[in-house]
């Protein structure tokens, strides 16, 4: 009876065979997935030690010499930034060197190492010591690549099953500071997609989006040209579009030059940048009083004339430390921005279409994302994170095309019903 009550019982509980199959099928999956964890070595330096450094050369040394001297370290958390100041002196001040010691456990440095660093920036040059030894370096002075990240290969730098030593030499311009991110050490194959999208999201994408604005800025330009030639419609809000998009492309340009410079003077090369910040709201502007049908001959006088003397007063003759000054001659944009915006806002509400109303939500989103940008050049957030200006500039510039299909779509509507109602009336 007893075995007969057991074996129903047993019947009874019989286990569901798909739901079991399901249970081990995600067992399975999860010491999968905790055994590629447990596998993976790269490791995430937060920590660091920092030290000033009494020298006053420029070029990084080969090695790290100057480093292994009883030095007081202090402890910091990375991300860490040295303030910046104004700036005292000419360009050829000595600088101020400044050491980071960072220590990297063996399984770290196994299966092709890599050194992976998101951001640093500064005026200056930095250098990346394995062991003593040299093991990157960044460029230039100014053309020093600050917005794309480090990628060093480790290999063949430290003996297998050793640990090792990570020193970060910072040089730069006295009073503009300096900030270094947090640093990765790990195998290649796991590390690479971590600098993969870094670069895509910081420089790749930016260049893809400025170079496709600029084939439509020179399509717009061609249709400016044959709408003169056939003298039908205005033409001048695509020449304006055309201004817009060649503007922001060179703007770009601060952001996405690498450690190879261009052939040119980096302080002019930067005045450029920011004379075309300045010529992009400039023919936002009078872009706007065209497509809302609103002129305003004088506030655009007014505009044209401050423009060209903000360019003048940021000359590279007038700063000897014109790289070092250039977050401060940026603050030059505000008043030609806010001008924008009120011209923008005013016209959503004055008109209340789905256009307008959109390019003015999206100016308006433009001022904290700009001030996030300002605080970030000064290392007043985490340097880790990404530039949003080149990105607010391409929606508003993504508004602009977008208005102006708009006005030509309905200036095709108007021209069909015109059409319309002459053959009816005939």
């Amino acid at each position: 009876a007893a075995a007969g009550v057991a074996g129903v019982r047993d019947e009874s509980h019989k286990p569901n065979r798909p739901l079991a199959l399901i249970r081990q099928a995600l067992a399975a999956l999860f010491l999968i997935v905790f055994c590629a964890a447990a596998q993976a070595a790269a490791v995430h330096l937060t920590q660091a030690q920092v030290w000033r450094s009494p020298s006053t050369a420029w070029p990084p040394p080969p090695d790290a010499q100057e480093a292994q001297a009883a030095a007081p370290w202090q402890p910091v958390a990375l991300p860490h930034a040295r303030p910046r100041t104004l700036p005292a002196g000419g360009a050829a001040d000595a600088p101020e060197v400044w050491w980071y010691r960072l220590p990297v456990p063996a399984a770290a440095l196994d299966d092709a190492p890599r050194l992976y660093i998101p951001r640093w920036q500064t005026v200056g040059t930095v250098a990346v010591y394995v062991d003593g030894r040299l093991a990157w370096q960044s460029g230039d002075r100014v053309w020093n690549s600050f917005n794309h990240p480090v990628w060093a290969d480790l290999a063949g730098l430290v003996p297998p099953g050793q640990g090792a030593l990570v020193h970060v030499r910072m040089a730069g311009r006295p009073g503009v500071g300096g900030a270094l991110s947090t640093l990765w050490v790990g195998p290649a194959p796991e590390l690479l997609p971590r600098w993969r999208w870094r670069s895509f999201l910081q420089t790749e994408l930016v260049a893809y989006w400025r170079g496709s604005f600029l084939m439509l800025g020179l399509f717009g330009l061609g249709v400016a040209a044959w709408l003169r030639r056939r003298g039908e419609g205005d033409g001048r809000p695509f020449v304006l579009f055309f201004g817009m998009a060649v503007g922001q492309s060179l703007a770009a340009l601060l952001y996405l030059v690498g450690g190879e410079g261009l052939d040119m003077d980096f302080a002019w090369f930067a005045w450029m940048t920011m004379a075309a910040l300045l010529a992009v709201p400039l023919c936002a502007f009078h872009f706007l009083c065209l497509v809302q049908g609103r002129a305003r001959p004088r506030l655009g006088a007014a505009l044209l004339l401050y423009a060209a003397v903000a360019a003048l007063a940021a000359l590279p003759v007038w700063w000897p430390s014109h790289a070092a000054m250039l977050p401060l001659l940026r603050l030059l944009l505000v008043p030609l921005v806010l001008v924008l915006l009120y011209v923008g806002v005013s016209d959503a509400l004055r008109l209340r279409t789905r256009g307008s109303i959109l390019l003015a939500a999206w100016g308006l989103l433009s001022l904290p994302m700009g001030l996030h940008d300002m605080l970030m050049q000064n290392y007043r957030l985490d340097v880790e994170g990404l530039y949003l200006t080149p990105y607010v500039n391409l929606g508003l510039l993504t508004m602009f095309l977008y208005a102006a299909f708009t006005r030509y779509t309905g200036a095709l509507a108007a021209a069909a019903h015109a059409r319309a109602t002459l053959a009816g009336r005939l």
